[in-house]
């Protein structure tokens, strides 16, 4: 029995050793060459919209808190119920305080659920901005250059 053994030879025919074989990403400069800059309306365009997506990102993260601490308040309200129900022949005094807690949590949670409602609105008011900022920042940018910028106006192909 023969064992032959290969080992791998790199070839010296066809491809360049001098740098890299993809292309140069182009400077910041270089980019102007395949679109201009934002000008100041386009700028505060995309700011407000950026503002009010971080501001609808905020809120939503506050109503997922809220809906979580509604829950646990449910939770708890079942709870006291439960034992109002089953320690119904206890003294009054106790049922008079667990009735006074469980009022003070429906309370708790009326509020929650207010406060909830009061942010859903807002919420889809700045869902609206949102959409009215990105609406008009598409109906400028969609305008003729040459009405924006004036003779001097690159011409996007």
């Amino acid at each position: 029995m023969s064992a032959e053994v290969s080992t791998p030879t790199a070839s010296t025919s066809g491809g360049s050793t001098g740098g890299p074989e993809y292309p140069e990403f182009p400077t910041p400069e270089g980019l102007e060459e395949y679109c201009s800059p934002f000008d100041d309306v386009e700028v505060s365009y995309i700011d407000e919209t950026a503002k009010t997506h971080a501001r609808i990102e905020k809120m939503f993260e506050k109503l997922e808190g809220l809906t979580l601490k509604a829950g646990l308040q449910k939770g708890l309200i079942q709870a006291l119920e439960r034992q109002a129900e089953t320690q119904g022949q206890a003294s009054s005094s106790w049922l008079d305080t667990t009735q006074f807690n469980l009022e003070t949590e429906r309370e708790a949670l009326v509020k929650l659920e207010s406060e909830y409602n009061e942010r859903k609105e807002r919420a889809a008011d700045l869902i609206e901005q949102n959409r009215d900022a990105k609406s008009k920042l598409k109906q400028y940018m969609d305008q003729d250059p040459e009405l924006l910028y004036g003779n001097n106006a690159i011409i996007w192909v």
